[in-house]
């Protein structure tokens, strides 16, 4: 369980890793279209965890992530300059109880294509 900033509640003894065999991407969707919280460690294997359209429309608010994140090339979220924002800017903590917590692994086998969406 998480509060309403998506901060993990303490005590929570819950916890989400994500191994992906390519990248992570979050669609450009409507319902992904203003905040995105993702409490989970991730890792790519392929290249980047990175935002589908990321440079093009209006500003989607904060891609907030506690957890981690391990990539082998930092995928971009989104823009911003002189020429105004677009996608996600980062908000990105550390969960400090995957530090010492080891979890069992259960494998899962898909044949998706890997999004992050909210429901």
């Amino acid at each position: 369980m998480s509060d309403a900033n998506g901060k993990p509640n303490p005590g929570c003894d819950d916890y989400l890793g994500l191994i992906a065999k390519q990248d992570v991407l979050i669609i450009d969707n409507a319902v992904n279209g203003n905040d995105v919280k993702i409490n989970a460690a991730i890792l790519t294997l392929g290249d980047s965890f990175t935002v589908q359209n990321y440079a093009s429309g209006p500003p989607r608010g904060d891609l907030t992530i506690y957890g981690s994140l391990s990539q082998k090339v930092r995928g971009p979220v989104g823009t911003f300059g002189w020429w105004g924002t677009t996608g996600y800017q980062k908000d990105y903590h550390y969960d400090d109880r995957f530090v010492d917590t080891p979890r069992r692994i259960i494998q899962v086998s898909v044949s998706i294509t890997t999004f992050i969406g909210k429901k």
